[in-house]
């Protein structure tokens, strides 16, 4: 068995699949959390249909098919699952971000997987908290761990970037966000945009992807949280995270929990996902006079997630799920030599590249600018077949 992919979701499927049709065997270990309901049978059909092995990897609670039933959680299962993860060479880890170092949680599995010798390419940002990160950091050194969708998933900006001093950064940074902010901006009512968002998979159909990680800026904190732990490697963590919503600033604590920046009280996060949506159903308003609402992330001593009115000429015109982000760094130019150990092809203008991952069938593109101090990623930022061909890359790349 070459390939072991943990998650069974939007991206672990779409995974699989891209696995299969290049002739390569894989298998599926369960899904994550135990909240993803099998409501519409898509992804587990699409998982049968192209897994080896999925009958003895897939553990459900109840008969597929059932509404309301509910994949086994990797926790309950937990020394099975760990023996499940140890059978391929590579583990391809599709699981969600979550602070917890435990068993079932992703950071646990991923540094089992590690210890035990193997390749494993991840989705999640749960290295950056301090429990993983101390367990993690050798591999991340020695390339034995890779967290290829860190921060703009398709675009590959860890290895962009690794050997790069970074100073800082600025951008929108979700594509889930960008392409509701964009559709209301359309008209689009935000149920509407939400719904939406979900059946084209830019939001997972499971309880931590409804829209609520991703609009109060949970995501997009956490990806900053990369950069910062780039910048120093004691960073990320412990460095503060707020959020600026119409003049409120609410901290969020451990990357999860909303604070009152002003009085310590804690606040619920309906409360601020609440916020979120009032601000958001201003957008047509501002539409109608020539405005735009963006979701900015930036990290400059703390990090801040705001929805910026005025201040975001520079990410105004991002379309659909486009995500751009400018990375204050030094030691970093364009080189085609170099890009093309990432990209399959890549056209260079100047200090202007277009890079395009063609053989596994994508039809999306990054565009890398260089500036005399920055550099700019811009790419797709949400969608599961662009996450998945990440992975399924960055993994083809390294065996």
């Amino acid at each position: 068995m070459e390939f072991v992919v943990i998650g069974c979701g939007n991206v672990g499927s779409n995974a699989i699949a891209l696995l299969s049709e290049r002739g390569v065997k894989s298998a599926a270990v369960a899904d994550t959390t135990g909240i993803y309901e099998v409501q519409n049978l898509e992804h587990l059909v699409k998982l049968k249909r192209h897994s080896i092995g999925l009958g003895r990897k897939m553990r459900l609670l109840e008969i597929v098919g059932i509404p309301g039933s509910k994949m086994k959680r990797i926790g309950d299962l937990n020394s099975e699952i760990l023996q499940d993860v140890c059978d391929g060479k590579v583990v391809i880890s599709a699981l969600p971000t979550s602070p917890e170092f435990e068993p079932g949680a992703a950071s646990y599995l991923n540094y089992h997987a590690v210890q035990k010798g193997k390749l494993c390419i991840a989705v999640d940002k749960s290295h950056v908290y301090p429990n993983a990160y101390d367990k993690l950091k050798e591999y991340i050194t020695n390339g034995r761990f890779v967290p290829i969708g860190s921060i703009l998933a398709p675009c590959q900006v860890w290895d962009l970037i690794r050997q790069a001093s970074v100073e800082g950064g600025e951008g929108v940074v979700n594509g889930t966000t960008n392409y509701m902010v964009n559709r209301m901006g359309e008209g689009l009512g935000f149920e509407s945009a939400l719904q939406e968002a979900k059946s084209k998979g830019y939001a997972d159909p499971h309880k931590a992807g409804l829209g609520f990680g991703d609009l109060v800026g949970l995501d997009a904190s956490v990806k900053m949280m990369v950069l910062a732990r780039m910048m120093k490697p004691e960073n990320a963590g412990v460095i503060p995270v707020v959020l600026e919503l119409d003049g409120n600033r609410y901290r969020i604590d451990g990357g999860t929990e909303f604070v009152d920046d002003t009085s310590g009280e804690a606040v619920p996060g309906e409360k601020v996902y609440l916020e979120v949506r009032k601000e958001l159903e201003k957008i047509h308003k501002l539409k109608r006079e020539g405005k735009t609402i963006r979701q900015i992330a930036t990290i400059d001593g703390k990090i801040k997630v705001s929805f910026e009115k005025e201040d975001c000429k520079d990410f105004e015109d991002l379309t659909g799920t486009l995500n751009r982000l400018k990375i204050y760094c030094k030691g970093w130019a364009i080189d085609e030599k170099r890009l093309l150990e990432i990209y399959d092809e890549v056209h260079v203008d100047g200090k202007m590249a277009t890079c395009s991952i063609k053989r596994l069938g994508t039809r999306w593109s990054v565009h890398i600018e260089e500036n005399e101090d920055s550099l700019v990623v811009q790419g797709p930022g949400a969608g599961a077949l662009e996450t998945a061909t990440s992975l399924v890359d960055a993994c083809l790349r390294r065996i």
